[in-house]
């Protein structure tokens, strides 16, 4: 928060709002083109971007190298928070906080217009596409764990044959096993292989006389390790098998 901080403790409130002293002693808040450009460049300041996402608006926040999914009422709350800390300076004679919120809430200053894409939007790069990506996209986010436990397995040693004959799930599906003494093997099924985001991994212990029977022959004992197994959650179960 420390960039946050730098920003609220500088910025003069008169960057924001125009101050009319009317002809009958009041005093009217109000907002011209530049201070709505101001606005604008307080929240690219604060992070916040807009950008497409394939072929989709996308509002997002970059802090700490991180970028984050947000949405336009999160953009609007940020500068309402801004003005209700009240921690900007040069607050004009005769106004108070309450006169600044009045006239946020009243004026509306921040649009999704063209001046707001203008100044926000940002070109993503693949980084941020698929950190993006990861946390809209369901299917993709799917996808690429399902392609990053695969990777895992071949690095930790395992090998990989067709379940020809069915004997972990009810259609032939890729089998992942690794012999972990001279008849067992630790087997993972990748059931529901064809389907888009309905797929997983189930974990056994196979016993069968050699490798080449996976797959081709049902084996001597099966017993279940973890159904649908999930790494975060399981990898206790098989880590002293992954040496």
């Amino acid at each position: 928060m420390k960039l946050f901080n730098h920003i609220i403790m500088t910025e003069d409130i008169n960057k924001f709002i125009r101050i009319i002293h009317q002809k009958n002693g009041k005093i009217k808040i109000q907002y011209d083109f530049e201070n709505q450009v101001n606005i604008y460049k307080w929240l690219r300041e604060f992070g916040y971007r807009k950008s497409k996402l394939d072929n989709r608006v996308i509002y997002y926040r970059e802090h700490d190298g991180e970028v984050k999914q947000t949405n336009f009422l999160k953009i609007k709350t940020a500068f309402s928070d801004f003005l209700q800390n009240g921690n900007y300076k040069n607050l004009p004679e005769n106004i108070n906080q309450n006169d600044i919120l009045e006239w946020y809430y009243l004026k509306n200053p921040i649009k999704e217009n063209s001046l707001l894409k203008h100044i926000l939007e940002d070109e993503l790069s693949n980084t941020e596409i698929h950190s993006l990506r990861m946390q809209t996209n369901h299917s993709y986010e799917h996808r690429f764990q399902i392609n990053e436990f695969i990777k895992k397995l071949l690095d930790w040693g395992f090998k990989k044959t067709i379940d020809k004959i069915s004997s972990y799930s009810s259609d032939p599906s890729p089998l992942y096993y690794k012999q972990i003494s001279k008849e067992e093997y630790l087997i993972f099924n990748h059931f529901a292989s064809e389907a888009k985001c309905e797929d997983g991994f189930d974990c056994w212990i196979g016993i069968y006389q050699n490798e080449k029977l996976i797959g081709k022959k049902n084996p001597s004992n099966i017993e279940s390790v973890q159904l649908d197994f999930e790494i975060t959650r399981d990898i206790t179960l098989i880590e002293k098998f992954l040496n």
